[in-house]
This record gives structure tokens, sequence and C-alpha cells, in this order.
């Protein structure tokens, strides 16, 4: 059982975030809304007549052109289309004047320029219009399938974590495309930010209960919170009465004059409803061990290229890395970022150049100790760009995005280049600020 005696309602128009803790139940609420579930005690009404999107959780090899494959998310408009053709081949002249008006309602001749839009928000590019679906990787197909949901003419859109495989420009793009949707919204997601710059409502699932909240995630933390804390002085105050009538009942049930009233407070005892004590799921904790050593500065790169089986991802990488330095590594998809983060961790080694780990080491120690952590990928390829199934890179949809330069770092102790061989973007720079510490990996350059 995930969640049991769940009662609110939703409304047209309302932007619902849907939240707990991993195998609460939150993408079976989403089952239940598409008619794929169905409840085991209660009752779950829905106007039949909504039109229902959702991101399909199957990633088709079809030879289907790209856009043609995100066209298909309207089904309505398909529909008029064939209905189109079958006129045509019959001659109906009458009738195919009364399906162009309603092809012209539906949307149908800006449809096209529609889908282009969707595409180039999440990354596409116009070349990638008319390319095969089998030619993209597992990530750029589940943005296909993103886009394709998004392309359907909706009352209530299901979404559950989109913006898995997304980068930073194209999470920014739907971000703004979800704030202007008319329809209901129903959002699974991670992100605080994201969800607080959406969602007006947010439903929490947790201990196997469902409570509906008004205003964004910040404003759900802060009733939660109230919540808890009440719960946690109601939980005090009864275990104080508690203990009270449980010491007056062994003081004087023995006492005939006080065996009545020790009696009472008993029965009360039992029929006392108890306050359950707050609690949070699973806080997740952790921490950094202090280095044994620290050199000063961690490493050098200078120059350095980097890339696999011949394909060249960053070139002419030149990076200073110092204690204390935190330093955020944006870009889009293919730019580099994993690639980079793998020859730090010396589960890479580069083409060309010179990297001088622990520079400048005063106790004259070798390189620096760390830890890395690897998000891996959605089909087993390299996370930056590495050819999955013969397909086009999974850090970009197209092969050969050898035509791009530019993106610049710059850590504390120095400044650093580094230009990119896939295209870049504005996010596609590397900037220190107080996002994570960086840290090294064994000695990469030997």
């Amino acid at each position: 059982m995930l969640f049991s005696g769940a009662t609110f309602g939703l409304f047209r128009g309302e932007k619902v975030g849907i939240t707990g803790e991993n195998g609460s139940g939150k993408s079976s609420l989403l089952a239940l809304v598409r008619g794929e579930l169905q409840p085991d005690a209660g009752t779950f009404e829905m106007p039949a007549s909504l039109a229902v999107a959702y991101v399909s959780q199957e990633l088709l090899a079809t030879e289907r052109p790209a856009i043609e494959f995100v066209l298909d998310g309207d089904a309505e408009l398909r529909a008029i289309e064939r209905s189109i053709a079958a006129a045509e081949q019959r001659n109906e002249g009458s009738r195919l004047g009364e399906l162009y008006a309603h092809y012209a309602a539906a949307g149908g001749y800006d449809a096209r320029s529609r889908a282009g839009r969707l595409m180039h928000g999440l990354g596409f590019t116009n070349a990638d219009e008319t390319r095969p679906v089998s030619a993209f990787s597992g990530g750029w197909r589940v943005r296909l399938n993103v886009a394709q949901a998004l392309m359907c003419r909706s009352d209530l859109l299901l979404l559950d974590e989109p913006t898995n495989h997304l980068d930073l420009d194209a999470i920014l793009w739907l971000e703004g495309w979800l704030c202007e949707y008319p329809g209901t919204l129903l959002l699974i997601a991670h992100d605080r930010e994201f969800l607080d710059r959406i969602v007006n409502r947010v439903v929490n699932l947790e201990h196997g209960k469902a409570r509906a909240y008004r205003g964004n995630y910040s404003a759900f933390e802060e009733q939660r919170a109230a919540e808890l804390a009440e719960q946690t002085a109601l939980f005090t105050r009864q275990q104080r009465e508690i203990k009270h009538m449980e010491s007056f009942v062994e003081r004087f049930r023995a006492q005939a004059t006080k065996a009545r009233q020790a009696q009472s407070r008993l029965k009360a005892l039992e029929r006392m409803q108890r306050i359950a004590p707050a609690h949070v799921d699973s806080p997740f904790e952790f921490s950094f061990a202090a280095p044994a050593k620290l050199p000063r500065p961690l490493l050098v790169l200078r120059d350095q290229s980097v890339g696999y089986a011949g394909r060249t991802v960053l070139e002419h990488v030149s990076l200073t890395l110092s204690p204390g330095d935190r330093i955020a590594l944006l870009g889009r998809n293919g730019a580099g970022k994993s690639t980079l983060m793998k020859l730090l961790a010396g589960e890479l080694s580069a083409f060309g150049g010179v990297g001088d780990p622990a520079v400048g080491d005063p106790a004259g120690g070798g390189s620096a100790d760390g830890g890395s952590a690897d998000g891996g990928t959605a089909d087993g390829g390299p996370a930056d760009g590495g050819p999955a199934d013969g397909g086009p890179a999974d850090g970009g949809p197209a092969d050969g995005a050898s035509d791009g330069r530019g993106a610049a770092g710059e850590g504390a102790a120095g400044t650093g280049v580094m230009a990119s061989a896939g295209p870049s973007s504005e996010a596609s720079r590397i900037r220190a600020g107080p996002l994570s510490t960086a840290r090294v990996t064994g000695s990469p350059f030997r």
C-alpha cells in the first residue's frame, strides 16, 4: 500500500507539484490519473472530455523524421489530416471544405512552426528536425518525447521529472513554457527552484498519506514546518499528561479512598487518542573527511585536449584549481562537462598538453587525494557525448559537432581557458561560484 485515505480535489488551471520521498507513490498517482491503475478503495473522478498529455516512457527507434514525431503529439490534428487525405481520394469537395475549416481552427497551418519552436527550446537544431528518431541517443529521444507531450493541446499535462536529460538552457526554457501553459499541470520534480517558480499548489505524499497545500514549494515547506512544530508541542504535552495520569494510578489504585479515581484515569488512558511524534522521512546526511594534505594549488592544466576514441571533446584546456575553490561547470549537453570531470579524476588521459598535480606544495607532497561521484548516463555511453549504438553523441543531437569554439573557465588561483570542440552557448562556461567543492581523484598526470 503506497498511500491510503487520500482525499483532495484539483481545479482547472492549477499547477500542482507532487512531492514525497522515492517510493511514496508519486508516479503511481500519475498512473492513476492516466487510467493505468485503479484505486484499491475509494473513488477517483475526472471529466471524460479532458485531453490528457504525458511523456511516454518508451524510447522508440522509429525512422520517422523528428519533427513528424513531435507533431504526432497533436492527435486531433493528425486525425483531421487523415480525414483530409481520405476525402481527397474520394473527391468529396464539400467534405474537404469542412475539414480544412477544422484544420485551420485546430492550428494546423502553424503546427509545424509550433513543433519547431518546441524542439529548438529543448536544444535541437534546424538540421535535427529532419533526422530520423533512431539517429538520436537515449537522452535526446527523451527530449523528443517531452516535445511530443508539449505539442498536444491538452487540458491536463502530466510530467514526471521532465528535467532529466535537460541542460540548463533547456530547463530554463521549459520553466518559462510551463508558466505560460493555460491548462492544469501535475508535476513531479526534485528541483525545488523549478517547482517554486511553476507550481501554485503542492500535494505531499508522506507516511502513506496525501496532503494538499496552497502555494509554491517554499510555502509548503513553511506550512509543513509549522505543522511539525505544532505536532511536536502536542505530543510533548500529551506525554506529560500521560506520565502524570500513570503516576497517579500507580500511587493510588491500591487505596480504597482513591481507587475509583485511579480506575477512572486508567480508563481515560485507554480511550485517549495518542498523538504520534513528529517525524521527517529519512534525512540524508553526508560529510567530507579532512584531507591528509592540502597542496596549493591542487593542480594546473596547461593547453590540454581530451575526448573519446580519437574524437576530441575539449581542447586547449587551461585551468588552475586551489584548495577551497567552488567551481560550477555549465554548458549544454555535449559541451564537455563530464569529460572535464573525468580528466580531473584520472579516468581519461589527455591527448596533449601538460598537467601538473599539486604544483607548489609547500610540504613537497605529491598529488592530492580526493573523491568523485558519477551521475551516469541513460544509455551507458560517455556522459558528455561518446557515441551510443552507432548514433550521435549522447550529449548532442547530431554527429560531427566540431565547428563550435569558445568557452571560458576561471579558477580562484588564476585564469584558465577551455575551448570546446562541440557547439557552445552562453551557458557553456565555467565560472567560479559557491556551488560545490572541486576535488581531484588520484594523479591523472604521470
